[in-house]
């Protein structure tokens, strides 16, 4: 997992560091809970209008007591939903999600994947709600999403939908690539463009994903590129 920051919102400020870059680790139990703490506290705070902390919340690989999450916050979030793309990476949060529910029911989750936009049905009792793609695909790539007018079209074609609380799209190995930080600009600039223009959605800003490269890499020095905007 990676860092997912959120910018700009009323009450506080939220970095979910999930694991640093100079360690990796296979997608199992303890990364599960971690992913889904990331969510679940990021939703209720960024969604919550009682949220008023008055520093960072930083939640990384040592957070893995779920039962520290107050019920009354996975509720309150599962109130929420999500627009998700994402290539083959990017589906471990998915796969995370709903190993989890499978553990306790609390962390209810419902998920749909489609080429067409469209949030699951609501559920009795309420699940957290998720869209899998961005029309008309759900393999979702940079020019699918930010890169390049016509995904800018189709992610602002989900949010004028108005069915969104939240939008993000995970990197696969792009940020490992020497493509300059004007790149990794292009990408800033066009989710700071989404959060201007859709002030009651909140746009998930993403690191990418560990590639062994250690602190001198190109993937670090473009991860903090991001941390820093953020």
């Amino acid at each position: 997992m990676s860092l997912m920051k959120m910018r700009d919102f009323p009450t506080s400020r939220i970095d979910l560091l999930c694991l640093p870059d100079h360690r990796c680790r296979s997608w199992g139990l303890r990364t599960t809970e971690i992913a889904f703490l990331c969510v679940i506290i990021s939703l209720f705070f960024m969604g919550s209008a009682k949220a008023d902390t008055p520093g960072p919340i930083i939640i990384d690989h040592t957070c893995t007591d779920l039962s520290r999450i107050p019920p009354d916050w996975i509720e309150q979030a599962k109130q929420l939903t999500i627009h998700y793309a994402h290539t083959s990476h990017g589906s471990q949060i998915v796969s995370g999600l709903l190993n989890l529910e499978t553990l306790n029911s609390i962390y209810s989750f419902v998920v749909t994947v489609r080429n067409d936009e469209g949030l699951p049905s609501a559920e009795v009792p309420p699940a957290l709600r998720m869209y899998d793609g961005n029309p008309d695909e759900t393999y979702i790539e940079p020019d699918d999403y930010w890169d390049g007018q016509s995904g800018e079209n189709r992610t602002r074609a989900v949010a004028d939908t108005g069915h969104y609380d939240f939008s993000m799209w995970s990197w696969c190995g792009q940020v490992s690539e020497d493509n300059g930080p004007q790149y990794i600009q292009s990408y800033l600039d066009t989710l700071d463009g989404f959060e201007a223009n859709y002030p009651a959605m909140r746009f998930i800003y993403m690191t990418g994903h560990l590639d062994g490269t250690g602190s001198t890499g190109t993937l670090h020095i473009h991860n903090e590129q991001i941390r820093s905007y953020c």
